[in-house]
């Protein structure tokens, strides 16, 4: 008929113990202290990708910046006719 599965509290007791004798050095205690290292590690990964990213758009703007029309940069808008007016 096939194998015959026992689920148990007994027998999940007994499994999990055989696990954890098996990769027992590999195990690493749990301690919030971790999860807040884990949690700091990656909002300083995030702030760097951030401000890499601003360093860029700031870069993108000044090259923009130089090849500007002066008249654009003093705050004057151009009509669609090609005629300037101030504000």
């Amino acid at each position: 008929m096939g194998i015959k599965r026992v689920k148990n509290d007994k027998v999940d007791a007994l499994r999990i113990a055989q696990y954890a004798r098996t990769f027992q050095e590999k195990a690493r205690l749990f301690t919030a202290q971790n999860l807040k290292l884990d949690k700091l590690k990656h909002l300083l990964t995030r702030r760097q990708h951030l401000v890499r990213v601003r360093a860029m758009y700031k870069k993108h703007l000044s090259d923009l910046n130089r090849y500007m029309d002066a008249d654009i940069k003093k705050g004057k808008k151009a009509h669609p006719g090609g005629q300037r007016c101030a504000e």
